[in-house]
């Protein structure tokens, strides 16, 4: 949002798309998400980023076949840098 501080503690909703939105990480089959590999991998990103940042706690995530949404809680944004 153009002009936001988001230096500010709060809670962001994130989206991360894989380049060219390639299905790399899984395909839906009888309308279910099956993540490959390296879908493990980004939820295993995920679940680590409090170990390496101060003041976040992780909220809802999804692994969809070309992107991923998460909420991450800032508490504290001075702590972050």
């Amino acid at each position: 949002m153009p002009g936001y501080d988001y230096s500010l503690a709060g809670a962001y909703a994130i989206t991360i798309c894989v380049k060219d939105r390639e299905c790399a990480l899984g395909s839906i089959r009888d309308h279910r998400f099956i993540g490959n590999d390296l879908a493990r991998i980004v939820n295993a990103c995920w679940i680590d980023l409090p170990a390496h940042y101060d003041g976040i706690a992780l909220d809802a995530f999804v692994i969809m076949p070309n992107h991923v949404h998460g909420i991450v809680l800032i508490d504290d944004a001075r702590q972050l840098s």
